[in-house]
């Protein structure tokens, strides 16, 4: 279990880095900024596990939803064999 924890957090780290770009990097083409990270839930075999994720904020200010975030909390990646 604790492998595919850490593989979705890769994976979400991943996913920031692409909206982001590498972390203390100089640009100007960038649509969204890093914000921390957070806590959150994904369902495991009826319960709950909890994932350490990034947190993305576009330029406005609004929560950027990450590609994987949304993807893992809609199906049970952790629950399947």
């Amino acid at each position: 279990m604790t492998a595919g924890i850490g593989a979705i957090e890769q994976m979400l780290s991943e996913d920031a880095q692409q909206l982001v770009g590498v972390p203390h990097s100089r640009g100007g083409g960038r649509i969204s900024y890093r914000w921390g990270r957070t806590k959150g839930k994904i369902g495991f075999h009826g319960g709950k596990v909890a994932v350490h994720r990034p947190r993305v904020r576009s330029l406005d200010g609004h929560e950027v939803a990450l590609p994987t975030w949304t993807a893992a909390q809609a199906e049970d990646w952790l629950g399947r064999w």
